[in-house]
């Protein structure tokens, strides 16, 4: 039981690298073809962006006043503008075949990426929180100056 649980990690690692590997020189190949990067920190920035106005706008409409539900479609809709820009530059900077494969890993990649980073900064700041709330002051008393 144990063994095969290691194997499992193996082959979870192993194809996690490969998959970084191919999207390298998948990135590598359009900047040399295209003068156009699909990873990058700007499209990851407007990928967080959209994927961040995504989730207030349902947590908004998950509201019942009438209010939160309107700014929750509100926001939903930035949201969309920021993915269909995406869209936009993916498929105007590059053909039709690389559009559609560079797009559907970067809205796969990217959506996951900027989820857990957001729950991991999340924990972090818990976790400095719980840290920096350990310590107490220490008074000096008697000190000779």
């Amino acid at each position: 039981m144990l063994m095969s649980d290691v194997v499992q990690a193996v082959q979870v690692l192993v194809a996690c690298v490969a998959g970084a590997i191919v999207l390298y020189f998948f990135n590598r190949h359009c900047d040399r073809k295209f003068h156009f990067r699909f990873f990058s920190k700007r499209s990851f920035g407007l990928m967080t962006m959209a994927t961040f106005l995504f989730v207030g706008g349902v947590a908004a409409i998950a509201q019942k006043t009438e209010m939160a539900q309107m700014i929750g479609w509100t926001v939903i809709a930035a949201g969309a503008v920021v993915a269909w820009w995406i869209l936009y530059q993916n498929f105007t900077k590059t053909n039709l075949l690389y559009g559609a494969i560079g797009t559907a890993a970067q809205f796969g990649l990217f959506t996951t990426f900027a989820s857990a980073g957001f729950f991991v900064a999340l924990m972090a700041g818990g976790i400095m929180f719980v840290f920096l709330s350990l310590f107490q002051p220490v008074y000096v008393l008697n000190q000779k100056e």
